[in-house]
């Protein structure tokens, strides 16, 4: 019925604390920290530092991720999953531009792994890769119509194509297994939950 991941963290808190709900309210607590660290992360890499701190403060006072870290629902699993693809996304489109090529395949699978483990925690992100991948793709091309004059090397055009495609393949692979554990319960395709 549920994507699997947040009631799998729950039950590990609970198995870690011996089944107290406050003590996976206060590790939902601390994955929220986390957003709000990766927050600021995000904001300072593209707009600075002052940029960085705002950015980390709305989030940190908003209402609506304050409530639901105080609730057993999945949203402060879910958001901190996302924060963190965006910030490991950001990253791996920095090193593609740069031409980072030791760097951009390990970005895209962590890219592809923290977007599948957003998706196995709410479903809402399942055809979230396709405009990513789409438009990386595009931005690349961009980028080598750009500097036509002064071609990329072989194994640079190879490695970030490569890890353009990495993204959906280790997205799909994260998904891969409940997927097929759901053709088995439901008897039918149903790639992450029953609810969408």
């Amino acid at each position: 019925l549920r994507p699997p991941l947040y009631p799998a963290f729950v039950a590990a808190g609970y198995a870690l604390t011996g089944g107290t709900v406050q003590a996976v309210r206060f590790l939902q607590a601390m994955v929220d920290v986390g957003t709000v660290a990766l927050t600021y992360l995000i904001g300072r890499w593209l707009f600075g530092r002052g940029p960085g701190l705002l950015a980390a403060l709305l989030v940190a006072v908003n209402v609506g991720t304050v409530a639901a870290t105080g609730r057993l629902l999945s949203e402060t699993l879910f958001t901190f999953l996302l924060i963190a693809a965006v910030a490991v996304t950001v990253e791996w489109l920095r090193a593609m531009r740069e031409g980072c090529v030791q760097a951009v395949v390990p970005l895209g699978i962590g890219t592809g792994v923290l977007l599948g483990a957003a998706t196995l925690t709410r479903g809402v992100l399942l055809l979230y890769t396709v405009p990513l991948v789409l438009w990386a793709a595009w931005a690349r091309w961009v980028h080598e119509r750009a500097r036509d004059r002064v071609p990329s090397a072989p194994a640079l055009r190879k490695a970030t194509w490569g890890a353009i495609l990495v993204v959906p393949v280790t997205f799909a692979l994260v998904l891969t297994p409940w997927t097929l554990r759901n053709y088995r319960v439901h008897g039918a395709f149903v790639p992450v939950t029953t609810q969408s």
